[in-house]
């Protein structure tokens, strides 16, 4: 009896830094995400992030963090909405802790990977920044973060359609998926 008790203190611990982590870790993102983002009049101020002194960032810049700030801010909907669902229906299980923990950069470099791929695929590079809608990099890349796991499975679909190869059945020894 004791040894399970020493596994639902364990268990409840895991919870609640898991939970921890992803609210102070959506808290800080919004936090800097509002930062970022241009002021209404479309100037440019310069950015105070906590402790730090002010700086200026180039407009460019501002769009790629935008980007993966939002991409962040839709895997952790994801994570949280996930995490929630879990415990609350006691099905949480410690051993996707770090599913909970990498998920955020995971929707990160998606949405950054997807916000390069727009940028550069759609737009000519001499195209000025101010023509782009911060809000609405933000919006397309806080799907992308959400979505992250169908976007990966779908990306995966087409690239194993369009470049499918034998090559690899021919090698010996590999590593199977």
């Amino acid at each position: 009896m004791e040894n399970q008790n020493s596994t639902n203190s364990e268990h409840f611990w895991y919870i609640l830094g898991c939970g921890f982590y992803l609210i102070i870790l959506a808290v800080a993102v919004i936090y800097v995400l509002i930062r970022i983002l241009p002021l209404s009049d479309g100037t440019s101020a310069q950015i105070g992030l906590f402790w730090f002194p002010p700086f200026t960032i180039s407009d460019e810049l501002r769009l790629i963090l935008i980007a993966a700030l939002a991409g962040a801010l839709g895997s952790l909907i994801h994570s949280m909405t996930s995490f929630a669902t879990y415990v609350g229906n006691k099905q949480f299980v410690t051993s996707w802790i770090w599913w909970f923990v990498l998920r955020p950069f995971i929707g990160m470099s998606l949405s950054l990977i997807f916000y390069f791929v727009v940028r550069g695929g759609f737009f000519a590079m001499t195209a000025e920044t101010k023509a782009l809608s911060p809000f609405g990099i933000a919006g397309l890349s806080g799907l992308v973060g959400m979505f992250s796991k169908q976007a990966i499975d779908k990306l995966r679909e087409v690239f194993e359609t369009l470049f499918k190869t034998t090559e690899d059945d021919k090698r010996k020894d590999k590593l199977k998926t």
